[in-house]
């Protein structure tokens, strides 16, 4: 769905809505939220009417009733307890809707008792903090985008962390980079300014937001959004981003920290389709748990907090490519490796810490400080202690006091140690969440209401005394209050000055003017408790927001120690060992290499490992039968680079890595049908991403470069992609194909090389040993591949002899008799004749195909 900016019409309604001063103030707000659907706060409900009425009741499971049923046509209407929104929004959401909240703005009415309302906050899919299902770790990242001409520009918002990132590209026009800026992210929605814009990112849900902040960004945001240097577009950018923020999303402003500029240079790079064809991230459609358990996101982080999750998460789609920061983290895993116990002290700790981030996004929102102050001040608490784990600041010298965090925050603490309750009720209201001792106001209010009950009962036995009714009984309920309640059969023995309440089928209720009197004054002491209460937690949530920036840096710091202890412990179980990082042009060593993913969901089955040595600017073309691991093998020495860069231990006995710029992978076959390109058109644009990005630093993975056209065709175009990455671009290459012609470059090029996966033949069969040897292969085993899918035996049987036909070549021009081929099958073409043909151009110089080299 397609949200539209606050100033756009309300679709016209079915419904007559009552010309009510109530009713013209809801129609005002629906105006006001366009396309949202409007929470309307009545009371202590959220309502809704009209054609909104029929589609929440109908998402959200709640009973679709009327206003006015004595009416012909009665206006549908709905509603959902405000305490429960949490339930109720992610429906809604989740569903492709955006929700407007309209809340009551003051506690006083005009004089035809109407209270005014307006709409706080418009829920959409990135601002959602109310979400229990929500992946714990995972971004909620909104982008808005912003095109000028040619140029374009991004600010990004992860509306959990606060955080602000800015996408500024060396080459504006260059839409691909921006998209692969998007996938880093994990866009959840974007803001554009038109539907034009937004048709350019299919996929991605799109808000259409067309007015850019006012004000001027360099002189008009507080301190703390530190601006760098930006190219306009990208400044406009992060206006059109703060403008949606300021008319729908005010709350969350409280909570935000400074914009930071990301770019090339400072990370290696990755773009999209690498992220995909690496397993990174869960892939979508593959079931929450299957998709889960075959990303390498999900195999490493054991991190025990969200803020860990996600900066572990950032940290492998954004490697690092400063090798100091790289080896910084080397040295605190190497410490938890020499020091047990301090890990086991460290990890007790964090179990303790939850979402500082989350929550303190929560607290500036506002509505349910009750429950978030109570929730900050336990994490809040947990996390300063991990400041004082001892030996923990061996690890990250001078962390804590560098940035002064116990000096601003401890006092933080204690008040909120002084101010709330241990174990405060989940409902506003159900009991007391300030302590007494904190507020002399509040405590002489709870006065009142302790010595309501001394007052009560005193009463109570007062008037079973002057009645001489021992069962008389003074109760409440909410309906009725205080009452005085009798039998039937007493009811006449009642004095003249009982004042008669409500009439039983075998009780009466009375009433007395000073139980009256008295019901008022506590009546009066509650409502002030409870004003006062949330006066108090008002203040609490404005101290903790005057602090964010110490409390982001402690987040931060939470954070780290997370995903390195995460780091260290998925490497001990799971015998990684930490790579070094070698010179520029040194080779790439590996020794014995294992995919991590797929040797974690293998256990405790043996994964087969493999030794890498890539010299610089060495290309590797890999044949071997499908089936046989070779695309398993290309993406776990991409996966062992990326984790080096991250700063985590890798999968093999040994690693010597030398620095990379970016992993550049097209391995797997995929199509993009809604940009209307087919698998071949989607593999040539990658490889031609590929060619125009990669530089001698990268590491280059190809997986079957040409499978997708004709046989001609496909070796022709893997053959001229292979020189030109060897001749021009000299980085390091894996290139698996089916084309073993392809083999033939090793003896034309002195820097390619020739490797094969090892195939033994054990009682008639192939057996793939899925080791990687120095060689190229003879044949790909097809048939037998084919048999193990279980092609019907006849299949494979018919498959085998027409095989043999075609490899006889021209000595066959029949098969046996009895399987003589139909007449309109030609099975002489070329298609499949070229292992002939290349035969008769091996002494030719494979003119055709290299016409320099043919003369040599």
């Amino acid at each position: 769905m397609t949200a539209t900016d606050g100033g756009t019409e309300a679709a016209p309604s079915a419904f007559a809505y009552p010309d009510t001063p109530l009713f013209r103030q809801y129609l005002g707000l629906r105006k006001e939220a366009g396309e949202a659907i409007l929470f309307f706060r009545l009371g202590d409900f959220f309502e809704l009417f009209g054609e909104q009425a029929e589609l929440a009741s109908r998402l959200l499971g709640v009973t679709l009733t009327s206003r006015d049923k004595s009416r012909p046509d009665p206006l549908p209407m709905c509603g959902i307890p405000a305490k429960s929104l949490e339930m109720y929004l992610p429906k809604l959401i989740h569903a492709g809707y955006s929700v407007a909240i309209a809340e009551q703005a003051t506690q006083e009415s005009d004089p035809s008792g109407l209270f005014p309302r307006k709409i706080v906050r418009t829920v959409t899919r990135f601002t959602l903090l109310e979400d229990p299902s929500r992946e714990e770790g995972a971004p909620q990242n909104g982008v808005a985008v912003v095109r000028r001409g040619e140029a374009w520009g991004a600010a990004v918002l992860d509306v959990t962390s606060g955080r602000i990132a800015v996408w500024a590209s060396e080459n504006p026009s260059d839409r691909d980079l921006l998209l692969d800026f998007l996938g880093r992210k994990e866009a959840r929605q974007l803001i554009v300014e038109s539907s034009e814009i937004a048709a350019e990112f299919p996929g991605i849900p799109s808000l259409v937001h067309s007015r850019l902040a006012p004000f001027d960004l360099s002189g008009s945001l507080p301190p703390s959004y530190r601006l760098p240097e930006l190219p306009e577009v990208s400044r406009d950018a992060v206006r059109l981003l703060f403008g949606f923020l300021s008319d729908y999303e005010k709350t969350v402003l409280g909570h935000l920290r400074g914009v930071v500029l990301e770019g090339a240079g400072n990370s290696l790079a990755l773009d999209r389709w690498t992220i995909r064809h690496l397993d990174i991230l869960p892939r979508e459609g593959m079931g929450q748990e299957r998709g889960r358990a075959a990303s390498l996101v999900s195999l490493l982080d054991r991190c025990r907090t969200p803020p860990g999750s996600r900066m572990l998460r950032s940290w492998l789609l954004a490697p690092e490519a400063d090798v100091n920061e790289v080896l910084s983290r080397h040295r605190v895993i190497r410490g938890f490796d020499e020091r047990p116990r301090l890990s086991d002290r460290v990890d007790k700790v964090l179990g303790g810490v939850g979402d500082l981030e989350r929550i303190l996004a929560r607290i500036a929102m506002g509505n349910r400080l009750h429950r978030d102050l109570p929730e900050f001040r336990q994490s809040f608490s947990s996390a300063l202690d991990l400041l004082d784990v001892e030996g923990l600041e061996e690890l990250f010298p001078g962390y804590g006091r560098e940035f002064g965090l116990r000096l601003h925050t401890a006092p933080l603490r204690d008040l909120l140690a002084r101010a709330i309750v241990d174990d405060p009720p989940p409902v506003l209201g159900e009991g007391p969440i300030i302590r007494d001792e904190f507020d002399e106001a509040l405590s002489g209010y709870r006065r009142i209401e302790s010595e309501g009950d001394r007052f009560i009962s005193s009463l109570e036995e007062r008037e079973r005394s002057r009645t001489g009714v021992e069962t008389l009984r003074i109760r409440y309920n909410q309906v009725a209050g205080y009452y005085i309640e009798v039998s039937k059969a007493q009811a006449q023995k009642m004095p003249a000055d009982y004042l008669r309440k409500q009439t039983l089928t075998n009780s009466e209720r009375f009433t007395l003017p000073e139980l009256v009197s008295f019901e008022g004054s506590l009546r009066e002491a509650r409502s002030r408790v409870l004003a006062r209460e949330a006066e108090i937690l008002g203040e609490l949530g404005r101290e903790v927001l005057a602090q964010r920036e110490g409390i982001h840096l402690l987040s931060d710091f939470v954070a780290r120690v997370d995903v390195l202890l995460s780091f260290f412990e998925i490497g001990r179980k799971m015998r990684y060992a930490l790579p070094d990082f070698v010179p520029e042009g040194e080779p790439l060593v590996i020794r014995n290499g294992r995919h991590p993913v797929l040797e974690a969901r293998m256990a405790p089955e043996p994964f087969m490992p493999n030794d890498t040595d890539l010299v610089a600017g060495e290309f590797i073309v890999l044949t071997g039968p499908n089936m046989a691991g070779k695309s398993t093998y290309m993406r776990q020495v991409a996966l062992i680079v990326l984790m080096a860069h991250a700063g985590a231990p890798v999968p093999a006995d040994e690693a010597r890595i030398p620095p990379t710029d970016r992993i550049i992978a097209r391995v797997g076959a995929q199509d993009n049908i809604l940009e209307g390109a087919s698998t071949f058109m989607v593999e040539m644009q990658e490889v031609a991403r590929i060619l125009s990005s990669a530089t001698p630093r990268s590491l280059v993975l190809l997986d079957e470069v040409g499978r997708g056209t004709a046989t001609f065709d496909g070796m022709a175009i893997a053959w001229a992609v292979s020189e030109f990455i060897h001749d021009r671009i000299q980085s390091r290459t894996l290139f698996a194909t089916h084309y073993h012609e392809l083999s033939e470059l090793a003896r034309r090029r002195e820097r390619v090389r020739n490797q094969t996966v090892r195939v033994s033949i054990r009682q008639g069969r192939p057996l793939f040993e899925h080791r990687i040897v120095d060689g190229r292969a003879e044949q790909s085993y097809g048939i037998e591949v084919a048999r193990l899918a279980g092609l019907p035996e006849e299949v494979v049987g018919r498959a085998s002899e027409i095989l043999g036909f075609w490899e006889g070549g021209a000595k066959k021009t029949v098969l046996p008799k009895e399987r003589t081929l139909p007449p309109d099958r030609d099975f002489s073409m070329p298609l499949f004749s070229w292992k002939r043909r290349l035969e008769e151009k091996k002494g030719e110089g494979m003119t055709g195909m290299n016409e320099r080299e043919g003369k040599e």
